[in-house]
């Protein structure tokens, strides 16, 4: 293997470790390690994934309820 100057290194492959790498490809090299696979991150496991209102049949307030929901008393209004 040929050793290279690794200017970021990045834990985690899920949304945040790849959104990063994302972003800091122009500036240098980037690293990203992982666990035994990639799939195998806190964003695979999130229950319900990731949620947002995408569209115009979507609306905010539903949006807010289902994600009080979806954090089964964690969330604080």
């Amino acid at each position: 293997m040929k050793s290279e100057i690794v200017d970021f290194l990045i834990i985690g492959s899920g949304v945040a470790g790849l959104r990063a790498a994302i972003e800091l490809a122009p500036h240098g090299n980037v690293v990203v390690v992982t666990k035994e696979k990639p799939s195998e991150s806190s964003t695979e496991y999130a229950q319900g994934g990731i949620a947002a209102v995408m569209s115009d049949e979507d609306e905010v307030g539903i949006h807010f309820e289902d994600t009080l929901k979806a954090g089964d008393g964690l969330c604080r209004e």
